[in-house]
């Protein structure tokens, strides 16, 4: 049998292979549980796959994990931006960011709204942003956050702001996502948050998940005071009028009408080194 194989042959077999197999092969046997979970096997697993999960946007870095060392990515000269306060998504090992052209870089008369939005991946393969993907909206100034499906799709949330009716969409990618290519499947979600809550979600807020069978998405946020923002909230909405506020605690610092400690959720990726 398979799982006889000796230690030694094991270990290098199972180490060639990607950090989301690992979950199964844990199911195999007793041993292989015991293998994949050793100290030595994760470093050897780093070892084999060590440039990651992480990209300094101001200056262009990779971070290795066998090396502890930065490595510069030196064919970047960007002609877009991306705004501080978003957060990229992890999928199928690259990295996903919601970015737009570069004021400065637009043809004279151009009209500031008119100014093109996009995706962009991290391909840590060839260690390059890829090219500009497309969304299926466009937006200028609105309310945009990514979340992962799974280990295969893609979703966008987008919230006109402005005017009501605050309403919220969420479309969903098919599976076919890679670094220089994307398609969107049609409108997963709509709903008009404004006679639910009766407001927007933060710009640095709307970090949100999905659940495809259910057809319901969880947003998290900051619920709203009188003068200021003051705990963390979940709204849970779905179709025809589903909708349902969680308070999540953790109230702001009561000084402040900023927000503060935003509430993010992040998708579960499978990982070989154990939390601590």
């Amino acid at each position: 049998m398979i799982s006889d194989l000796p230690t030694d042959v094991a270990e290098d077999v199972l180490s060639r292979l990607p950090v989301t197999s690992l979950v199964g092969v844990r199911f195999a046997c007793k041993k292989w549980n015991t293998l994949t979970k050793d100290e030595g096997f994760i470093k050897k697993h780093l070892g084999k796959n060590q440039w990651r999960k992480v990209v300094m946007l101001l200056d262009y870095k990779l971070y290795s994990c066998n090396s502890n060392l930065w490595k510069v990515v030196v064919d970047v000269i960007p002609d877009w931006s991306i705004e501080f306060y978003q957060r990229g998504v992890s999928l199928k090992g690259n990295t996903y960011l919601f970015a737009e052209e570069k004021l400065v870089d637009v043809a004279p008369g151009t009209e500031i709204s008119d100014l093109r939005d996009f995706l962009l991946c991290f391909d840590f393969t060839k260690e390059r942003f890829g090219p500009r993907l497309p969304l299926p909206f466009h937006s200028f100034g609105d309310i945009v956050t990514l979340s992962s499906v799974g280990e295969e799709k893609l979703a966008v949330l987008f919230q006109k702001q402005g005017l009501p009716p605050y309403t919220v969409k969420i479309w969903i990618s098919s599976s076919k996502i890679e670094p220089d290519a994307v398609s969107w499947n049609k409108l997963f979600l709509s709903v008009d948050m404004k006679p639910l809550t009766g407001f927007l979600f933060l710009d640095n807020g709307g970090s949100f998940f999905v659940d495809e069978d259910e057809e319901v998405a969880v947003v998290l946020d900051k619920a709203r005071g009188k003068f200021r923002l003051t705990h963390n909230i979940a709204c849970i909405i779905g179709k025809n009028g589903h909708f349902k506020q969680v308070d999540l605690g953790e109230r702001a610092d009561p000084s402040l009408k900023l927000p503060t400690n935003i509430p993010v959720v992040c998708s579960y990726v499978p990982s070989s080194v154990d939390i601590m």
